[in-house]
């Protein structure tokens, strides 16, 4: 079993990302794993709109793994090792996730459950602090993609009265703080395990991207970008947490940006500014 894990800001991409490598035979993307307590405990349904007790891809995973998942001790374990605040000690100690064995052996024993014939699963949970845990776990079969999008256009998706909003400037301070994290932990504690992709580049140039990431990860996605040549829709399998992209079955891939047009200019120049650092690291211009 392999994983990739998807690493970076809220409202950069990360669904539609794995939705693209997940409609490859040779992978299968699983949602945003940090939330499977949250929907064992709560009976949530998946993507295909069944409750995990009755879905026939997650049902043999809720009844063996539903105690664990939802014990008090994995709970704590979890907030520990995935909070952003607590980042800064991987630096200190790389595997901590080991001395967690609640945390460790669920974890284990959910993407052993889960593997098949696959090569790849993907969790697009984004945190970086779960994708450190992981890492400790996992170690050499683990690799990243790091999603990156222009800040006004995370700034403008978190205007919009879906899931949880935040205004321009908090989103900015969010945005700032998540991005330069995740690049200072990407050139430290996962150098040599991950693979930086813009998601213009991947809405504009999606064949070229998915080209580059197989690449990188020695992936077959031939099979996605005949679809993408298609015009034919992703599907969207059995995934768990997301946006509202993976309520429906098919997906259709639409490249189109229009942050621009709708936001002030002023505002445009306010968020580059505020992010200035990362903008330059990230070829954002005005």
């Amino acid at each position: 079993m392999n994983l990739i894990y998807l690493i970076g800001a809220g409202r950069s991409g990360t669904t539609i990302l794995s939705l693209l490598l997940g409609n490859s035979e040779s992978v299968t993307s699983l949602g945003e794993l940090h939330q499977l307590p949250e929907y064992m405990g709560l009976e949530g349904k998946c993507s295909c709109g069944q409750l995990l007790s009755s879905c026939p891809y997650w049902n043999s995973v809720y009844s063996s793994l539903h105690n664990q998942f939802c014990s008090n001790s994995y709970k704590e374990q979890a907030r520990e090792l995935e909070s952003h605040r607590y980042v800064y000690k991987y630096f200190f100690e790389k595997n901590r996730a080991l001395t967690n064995s609640e945390y460790c052996s669920a974890n284990k024993a959910l993407l052993s459950h889960l593997s098949n014939n696959n090569q790849f699963t993907i969790d697009s949970a984004k945190y970086i602090g779960r994708g450190l845990a992981l890492n400790s776990i996992f170690q050499k079969n683990i690799q990243f993609v790091y999603l990156v999008r222009d800040p006004r256009g995370v700034v403008n998706s978190f205007g919009k009265s879906v899931q949880t909003s935040r205004s321009w400037l908090s989103a900015t301070a969010y945005y700032f703080i998540v991005n330069f994290t995740t690049l200072l932990v990407c050139k430290t504690l996962l150098r040599n395990k991950y693979i930086k992709i813009r998601y213009e580049d991947l809405i504009s140039s999606p064949e070229r991207v998915l080209s580059e990431i197989a690449d990188s990860l020695d992936l077959d996605l031939d099979q996605v970008k005949v679809k993408l040549a298609k015009g034919e829709g992703l599907t969207t399998g059995h995934v768990i947490g997301g946006n509202r992209l993976v309520q429906d079955n098919i997906v259709h891939f639409k490249s189109s940006e229009s942050w621009w047009e709708k936001m002030p200019r002023w505002k445009q120049w306010s968020i580059w500014v505020l992010t200035l650092p990362l903008n330059i690291i990230n070829r954002y211009k005005l």
